[in-house]
């Protein structure tokens, strides 16, 4: 079994995915690195990819809804990464604009996670200002406790079905089953 790094920018990132990637990814045979922001994650990857000491899974935000730049930020990442190891050994999952955008995705599972009703013009907001609607939604308490707190009573089967989580657990199944 090889070890896979996940590199996130924060631990709120860190907390939101141990629970996508959880059950069919143990999160046990992951390691967990935060890295305090998408350039430290590049910098981070790259080390670990160079030192040999496993295969990585970068996660970070586009911060950005247009196409065109998401695309040149994610070419930048995998050109960083594949400048040091084989593109076998790593995964670059770029979430769009932020992670948080992934609970905008689905109004039972964001109502469930925040507690109470969400209006169309919140949901609808929270596609280009995830983080700072979900604040907003959340009265200004913490996600990470809030997930710390609601987490085994949230579905969260869809979220984990849908892109770019299900190609990123993909990429950490074949990664860490130990080979045929």
């Amino acid at each position: 079994m090889t070890r896979c790094y996940v590199v996130v920018e924060g631990r709120d990132d860190e907390v939101v995915l141990r629970h996508l990637l959880e059950p069919s990814n143990g999160t046990a045979q992951l390691e967990f690195r935060v890295a305090g922001g998408r350039s430290a994650a590049d910098s981070l990857a790259r080390s670990l990819l160079a030192s040999a000491r496993g295969d990585v899974a970068l996660v970070v935000d586009s911060d950005s809804v247009d196409p065109g730049l998401i695309a040149e930020r994610k070419g930048f990442l995998r050109q960083s990464l594949q400048a040091i190891a084989s593109p076998k050994r790593w995964h670059v999952t770029m979430l769009e604009p932020e992670l948080e955008a992934l609970f905008f995705r689905d109004r039972d599972l964001l109502e469930s996670l925040v507690g109470h009703p969400v209006s169309d013009t919140d949901l609808v907001r929270g596609c280009y200002e995830p983080k700072r609607t979900l604040g907003e939604l959340l009265g200004g308490a913490s996600l990470r406790l809030v997930l710390e707190q609601k987490g085994q009573s949230l579905d969260l089967q869809r979220m984990r079905e849908q892109s770019p989580i299900c190609e990123l657990r993909d990429f950490l199944r074949r990664v860490t089953e130990p080979a045929a």
